[in-house]
């Protein structure tokens, strides 16, 4: 017995290019205009989610690759958004701890999508067609 879908492959793919348009529309309203990358992002909010992550913690939650994390922590560590510190139980790892500049950066980030949210819905839903 098949499982059945409340979509259609068809509806299913259009539901992800809508995503995808409007996560890159987010992407450059609001990340590009504060500098981080969409990538840089999600391992700020991880880092954020998790009470100091290891890099290893961060990309099991993020599903990405131990060299995709280590690079978008070099990133923010650049920009002054991330510090490393060793934990004091274990002094092999590392952890990853946001900086007061890297929490109001987040914050920025998440007061600027509730503001573009209600303001731009009504735009994009009408843009998306679906037929």
């Amino acid at each position: 017995m098949t499982k059945r879908s409340w979509f259609t492959e068809t509806e299913v793919f259009l539901l992800h290019e809508i995503v995808a348009r409007l996560d890159r529309l987010a992407r450059k309203r609001v990340l590009d205009a504060i500098g981080l990358s969409y990538a840089e992002f999600l391992v700020a909010m991880a880092v954020n989610e998790i009470d100091q992550p290891t890099q290893g913690e961060v990309g099991e939650l993020l599903d990405m690759s131990k060299s995709l994390v280590s690079q978008r922590v070099s990133a923010l560590l650049t920009k002054g958004l991330l510090v490393q510190n060793r934990d004091t139980e274990n002094r092999r790892q590392v952890r990853l701890v946001l900086t007061p500049q890297g929490r109001l950066t987040l914050t920025r980030i998440y007061g600027a999508f509730a503001e573009q949210e209600p303001r731009d819905c009504g735009e994009r839903v009408a843009r998306a067609r679906l037929y």
